[in-house]
């Protein structure tokens, strides 16, 4: 074979090559900040609002989404679980098939009445959880590399001094588990809730 129809071989062979590539649709990426790789998520052991425990386990075979916060969160909390109310809307029939975790930093004042009530305006089925005490809750912050500290209570002029406003500065962030127990990736506050959403549906089909 003469050179010139090894060259034409050749040039064949990585046209050839180049087209399947370019057929080829990569694999999406999440949204958020993804793990690369992705993690085992940390194991946890909370009180349930019904009084019962709560583990990572009664998660699996569905994608969950989990949050820190506290009900008298004045704007990060009720924003994000708006957001994440209208995913689930979006979700259909499929919304059954993943959850949601809100896990309170607020100890002291978040009974599971109170997270009941709260949760509820927003979607019923979502499950709030308390640690059992603060070196549980810092455990679990410090596992998720999230964080949440009570500030100086603090009191307005059209408030009674005696019942200071006591807040968190906390993480905003939501954390995507796959039904398999694994840490996918995770959402800053304000993501769009529609990327949410994309990454929540690919979880569903079990994408990875």
């Amino acid at each position: 074979m003469s050179n010139r129809s090894v060259l034409r071989s050749s040039l064949a062979v990585l046209l050839t090559l180049s087209l399947v590539a370019a057929c080829a649709s990569p694999a999406p990426s999440w949204h958020g900040t993804p793990y690369d790789p992705v993690r085992e998520a940390p194991d946890f052991s909370l009180l349930g609002m019904d009084g019962g425990e709560v583990q990572l386990v009664d998660f699996s075979g569905g994608p969950l989404l989990l949050y820190f916060g506290y009900t008298s969160c004045p704007d990060f909390c009720p924003t994000t679980l708006a957001d994440l109310s209208w995913v689930f809307s979006e979700l259909g029939d499929s919304a059954g098939e993943a959850r949601v975790l809100f896990v309170t930093v607020d100890l002291e004042r978040d009974t599971n009445e109170r997270l009941a009530s709260y949760l509820g305006k927003f979607n019923p089925e979502f499950v709030g959880a308390r640690p059992q005490d603060p070196a549980s809750l810092q455990a679990l912050l410090g596992a998720y590399a999230a964080y949440a500290q009570q500030d100086p209570p603090s009191t307005h002029s059209h408030a009674d001094p005696a019942e200071p406003t006591l807040t968190f500065t906390h993480s905003a962030r939501v954390f995507l588990i796959d039904g398999a127990g694994q840490l996918i990736t995770n959402y800053a506050f304000a993501t769009p809730r529609e990327e949410i959403l994309a990454d929540v549906q690919r979880a569903l089909k079990g994408d990875g």
